[in-house]
């Protein structure tokens, strides 16, 4: 899942399209040109995001995994199994 996050986040960073050049008379080419900053700025947002959730969810699964380590030893030394002497 983390991997998929950065993923995401990287296809995210490259995703705003280049602005097309139009003629600066027109209005739709000055309202369509305006919009460039705004989704860029969007997309750094989404990417910033989804590069945060990764980050938290490789710090839980390395919490989760030591947890698990920790359970399984403490199990094994009540049941007087392995490193229990």
């Amino acid at each position: 899942m983390a991997g998929h996050c950065s993923a995401t986040a990287s296809q995210l960073a490259g995703r705003v399209p280049t602005p097309v050049a139009g003629p600066p008379a027109q209005a739709t080419a000055v309202a369509v040109g305006s919009a460039y900053p705004a989704l860029d700025a969007t997309a750094a947002v989404l990417a910033a995001r989804a590069q945060t959730a990764a980050g938290k969810l490789t710090t839980s699964a390395s919490q989760y995994v030591r947890t698990e380590e920790i359970s399984g030893q403490r199990l094994s030394e009540l049941s007087g199994g392995p490193g229990r002497e």
